[in-house]
């Protein structure tokens, strides 16, 4: 995937969560880099069920509260969608923030991802690196399978960046709304496939 078709289809990702209130946001740095960002705010207490939390007061809440008052109660996660030059593909970098401003360990991330019934290496899907942009510690989603995975269904999906999101959202915790990107990709293509590459099979 080149970089321009990146950017084409993070702006209609963007255009179409613009118009449902989906969260996602674009980024333009300083050196004219795009990449896309979205923030969630999860309640700990069912991790596989939590709700995204979207107005204001609540987000404010989460802000303010003390130490004290939200002990593994919310904590915030955010994930941005940025080209990799080197992979020439998009790569996920996240990361987990308690209320009281601590990040999440490796390991407690593990605890909380769909991924640890792949039988694979965690240490090589989920790395923790330096964000390309702002220089902090992220989690990284390993490049190193996203170029296979845009391969099977690269011919089939008019949104590349849609059908890779949609085919790793699970196993990342990432809410992504499939029904309203459809129209702009095919995003179930490679679900099946998925696991497969990620398994090595």
């Amino acid at each position: 995937m080149d970089y321009e078709t990146f950017v084409n289809n993070i702006k209609a990702i963007v255009n179409i969560s613009d118009k449902h209130n989906d969260g996602w946001k674009l980024i333009t740095t300083s050196e004219n880099i795009l990449f896309i960002t979205k923030a969630i705010y999860r309640s700990t207490h069912d991790i596989s069920n939590d709700q995204q939390i979207e107005d204001d007061s609540n987000i404010q809440q989460f802000e303010s509260n003390s130490i004290n008052d939200c002990i593994s109660v919310t904590i915030k996660w955010e994930y941005n969608i940025i080209y990799s030059e080197s992979y020439r593909v998009p790569v996920c970098y996240f990361n987990s923030w308690k209320c009281n401003g601590s990040v999440l360990l490796l390991e407690e991330i593990w605890d909380t991802l769909n991924c640890k019934h792949l039988s694979i290496d965690l240490y090589s899907m989920i790395t923790q690196t330096e964000h390309p942009i702002n220089g902090m510690p992220y989690f990284q989603l390993h490049p190193c399978k996203t170029s296979e995975i845009i391969k099977s269904f690269q011919e089939s999906s008019h949104n590349l960046v849609v059908s890779w999101i949609s085919s790793i959202s699970n196993y990342i915790h990432l809410d992504f709304e499939h029904q309203i990107y459809y129209n702009s990709a095919k995003p179930g293509v490679a679900r099946a496939k998925i696991h497969r590459i990620f398994n090595g099979i």
